[in-house]
């Protein structure tokens, strides 16, 4: 009876093992199973599927859009408005109203035109054209009407893409070498409303005040400004 029961129990041992190792696999093939399905339910499908990349700017999406949404908008581009085929049209010879704004950013003013903010203040400006450019635009020069005595000089930057965008350099008569001004901005478009309308938006920067040779001490401006054409 003792060698019987013996060689039962001898017998049921591998029988018990396979059938642990049975039960664990298949417990670890549904865990598993489970687990991914339960993660591609957390990721959402345009993570796990993200659309391809050329690697230009334009087809990285911004935080604010959904992926599927920017490749949609970028397909339709593609085909109704392929690349260097916008006419925009910037024309910087002669007399304009340059208004500067001391404090950054804009506003919408009585007339509904974007206005810079912080106690603004207008100046006459002129310009003529030099030539051509070295980016697709043009380059030019000009002056405040009535002062303050100053030398500008820009660019126009520009090759069949979007709209014009400008960059002068203002340079002070009375401190030759040691006052600049920097104005940094965009042609701005108002093609229903106003399509005679020319305007200029952007933002300016100065050297500041003399520090009297204090380090620390001379402070510049980093402010908005608009220039509508006469």
């Amino acid at each position: 009876m003792s060698m019987k029961s013996f060689s039962v129990k001898r017998d049921a041992r591998p029988l018990v093992i396979r059938v642990s190792i049975a039960a664990l696999l298949t417990f670890a093939a549904v865990w598993w199973g489970s687990a991914g399905l339960a993660s591609k339910r957390l990721v959402p499908e345009s993570v796990q599927q993200p659309p391809s990349r050329s690697g230009n700017l334009d087809d990285q999406p911004t935080a604010l859009e959904e992926p599927e949404t920017r490749r949609a908008e970028m397909e339709k581009s593609a085909a109704y408005c392929p690349f260097g085929v916008d006419t925009d049209v910037l024309d910087m010879s002669g007399d304009w109203t340059l208004t500067y704004g001391y404090i950054p950013g804009f506003t919408v003013d009585a007339s509904r035109h974007w206005a810079p903010v912080g106690s603004p203040r207008s100046y006459r400006v002129h310009f003529d054209l030099i030539g051509p450019g070295d980016h697709g635009g043009m380059k030019f020069k000009g002056y405040f009407i009535g002062g303050p005595p100053a030398a500008i000089s820009g660019e126009t930057f520009y090759d069949g893409r979007g709209v014009h965008i400008v960059q002068m350099l203002v340079k002070d008569y009375n401190h030759p070498g040691r006052y600049y001004e920097l104005l940094s901005g965009a042609h701005s478009l108002y093609t229903i409303e106003e399509p005679t309308r020319v305007e200029v938006k952007g933002g300016w920067v100065n050297v500041g005040n003399s520090g009297c040779g204090i380090p620390g001490a001379g402070s510049g401006y980093v402010a908005n400004f608009v220039m509508v054409k006469d």
